[in-house]
C-alpha cells in the first residue's frame, strides 16, 4: 500500500479527503481504516489539525474482519480556512460502481447549537483541481460526485447529493440549465434532525448505468444503534451527457470532507471504508460460430471491460482451457482449434474485471462438422476455349467456384505457372497476353477450408498477331 500523497482542494465551504485504490482483487483493494490514527502512517493533514482520540462509536462496520474498536479515532479541527483536510492516496482505475463511507460525530454542543459545524461530504468520484488553479485556494474548482450532510439551525438538517464536474460544462442534469458551480440535488430533510455527541455514518454510492449515465445514492445511518438503521436516504440520476470524462480516467479519485463556518470546530471520524465495484461482469450473447470439423469461434459480451477465456470439452467437466487473454474488453472473441471431427462439445466462457471479480457463463454446446472431403467445383467462364486474342492486349480471365462449405481462394495459372490468387467472388485476373503468338493454356484451382482442391478444365487460347 502506498502512503498518501498531497491533493488538496475546496469549493467555498467544502473540505475534502482524497483516497484511491489499485487494480487488484476486491479484498486487497478495500480501503479500510478503523481509527484514522496519526500513528497509522496512511493519512496526511493538509488543512486544520488532527490528533488521535479515544472516543469511539459503540458499533463498527465489518471491514477486513474488524468488528470491534481499537480505542482510537481521529479528532480533526478546522483552521483559518474553516476546513480540515486529510488525504489517503492510491492510484485508482476506472470502476462503474464506487462507494465510500465513514462514521462521524460532532462532540461540541456549542458548535452544534450555534451552527458552527456546517457539513460533511463523501465523494466516491472526485477530480483534482483544473490545471493551473491554486490547490490551496478555498474557492478552487474541482469535480466531485457524492453525498453531503448539512447542519443548519434555521432550515434543519438535510441529506443531499452533490454532482459537479467542471471539465464537462454545458451539462444539464435536471433540466433547469447548465450545471452550476455547486451542483446539489435530491435535498432530503433528516427526520428528527441530528444531535451532537451522537455517532452517524454517511455513505455515498455511484453506479454507472448501461447508457453510461450515473446513479448516485446517499445514505445516512444511526451508528449508535446495532445494524446501523437508515435515518435518511436520497438519490439522483444524471443523464449520460453529464457523466464526466474523468470518471473513467486516471484523475478519478476518492474524497471525504468536513467543514465548519469558523475555526476550531471539532469532528470525530472513525471506520473509514472505500471500495470499488463489487459486482462481477455480466455475461451475455454467448455464441459459437464459424464451426468446422476442427475449429470454432466463441464470442460474447460483458457490461464492463474484462478478460477473455473459454473452457471446453466433451462433458460439463470441460478439461481444456484456452490461454488467458488479459486485454480488458467488452466484446470478446476466442478461437478454438484442434477439435475432433463430428463431435459434440460443451463450453463455458469466463471473464474477470480489473478488480478480480470473475463471472462464468452458462454451459453451452456446439457440434463440429464431419470431415470435409468434398472438393469445390470451378470453371473458367471467360475466355472460351479456342478463342482468339491479339498479343499485347489485356483481357479479363474470370471463373466461378462453389463448395459445400465454402471456397477460400481461387488461383489462376497460365501454362501451368501460378499468376494470380483471388479470395472473393467474382474471381478474376487481368491477363496481359504479351508479345509472343501461339497457343496458351489457362486453368483455375479452387480451395476450400479443409484443403480440398479442384482444377478446372483447361482453356486453350490462340494468341495472334
Amino acid at each position: 500500500m502506498r502512503l498518501c500523497q498531497a491533493v488538496a482542494t475546496a469549493v467555498g465551504s467544502c473540505l475534502v479527503i482524497v483516497c484511491g485504490f489499485s487494480a487488484a482483487a476486491l479484498a486487497a483493494d478495500t480501503l479500510c481504516d478503523p481509527s484514522l490514527s496519526t500513528t497509522g502512517g496512511k493519512w496526511t493533514v493538509r488543512w486544520g489539525t488532527w490528533a488521535d482520540n479515544s472516543t469511539e462509536p459503540s458499533f463498527h462496520v465489518a471491514c477486513q474482519g474488524i468488528t470491534t474498536g481499537n480505542a482510537k479515532s481521529a479528532r480533526i479541527t478546522t483552521n483559518a480556512l474553516n476546513a480540515v483536510l486529510l488525504e489517503w492516496y492510491k492510484n485508482t482505475p476506472y470502476a462503474p460502481l464506487r462507494q465510500a463511507e465513514a462514521t462521524f460525530m460532532v462532540p461540541s454542543t456549542d458548535d452544534w447549537g450555534q451552527a458552527r459545524w456546517n457539513h460533511l461530504a463523501v465523494f466516491p468520484a472526485y477530480r483534482r483541481p483544473i490545471d493551473g488553479e491554486p490547490v490551496q485556494s478555498p474557492d478552487v474548482r474541482f469535480g466531485r460526485i457524492g453525498a453531503d450532510v448539512f447542519h443548519d439551525t434555521a432550515n434543519g438538517e438535510r441529506l443531499v447529493i452533490q454532482f459537479t464536474s467542471y471539465n464537462d460544462q454545458g451539462c444539464d442534469p435536471d433540466g433547469t440549465g447548465p450545471l452550476p458551480a455547486e451542483g446539489t440535488f435530491g435535498w432530503m430533510p433528516i427526520p428528527g434532525g441530528l444531535q451532537p455527541n451522537h455517532w452517524y455514518r454517511l455513505r455515498a454510492q455511484i453506479t454507472q448505468r448501461a447508457d453510461s449515465g450515473l446513479d448516485v445514492i446517499g445514505t445516512l445511518q444511526d451508528a449508535n444503534q446495532p445494524g446501523f438503521p437508515i435515518i435518511a436516504q436520497t438519490s439522483f440520476s444524471a443523464p449520460p451527457a453529464c457523466t464526466p470524462t474523468w470518471y473513467a480516467g486516471s484523475e478519478n479519485r476518492w474524497a471525504m470532507g468536513v467543514m465548519g463556518t469558523t475555526t476550531l470546530v471539532d469532528t470525530y471520524l472513525d471506520d473509514f471504508v472505500g471500495w470499488p465495484e463489487q459486482t462481477s461482469p455480466t455475461i451475455s450473447a454467448v455464441t459459437a460460430t464459424n464451426i468446422t470439423s476442427a475449429t470454432a469461434k466463441v464470442t460474447w459480451t460483458t457490461h464492463e471491460p474484462s478478460t477473455s477465456r473459454v473452457e471446453y470439452g466433451l462433458t460439463t467437466s470441460y478439461g481444456s482451457l484456452t490461454p488467458l487473454d488479459a486485454t480488458l474488453v467488452t466484446s470478446h472473441t476466442v478461437s478454438l482449434s484442434g477439435l475432433a471431427t463430428n463431435t459434440a462439445y460443451h463450453y463455458r466462457v469466463r471473464s474477470k474485471d480489473a478488480f478480480g471479480n470473475e463471472s462464468l457463463g452458462a454451459d453451452k454446446t456446439f457440434t463440429t462438422t464431419a470431415q470435409d472431403v468434398t472438393p469445390p467445383t470451378v470453371s473458367i467462364t471467360n475466355p472460351a476455349t479456342g478463342a482468339n486474342r491479339r498479343r499485347k492486349t489485356t483481357i479479363s480471365v474470370t471463373a466461378t467456384a462453389s463448395d459445400n462449405v465454402g471456397v477460400v481462394r481461387v488461383e489462376f495459372y497460365l501454362d501451368g505457372v501460378l499468376k494470380s490468387t483471388d479470395t472473393s467472388s467474382p474471381y478474376s485476373w487481368s491477363w496481359y497476353t504479351g508479345t509472343t503468338t501461339g497457343q496458351r493454356t489457362l486453368t483455375a484451382k479452387a480451395y476450400d477450408a479443409a484443403g480440398n482442391v479442384k482444377t478446372s478444365a483447361p482453356i486453350v487460347v490462340n494468341v495472334t498477331q
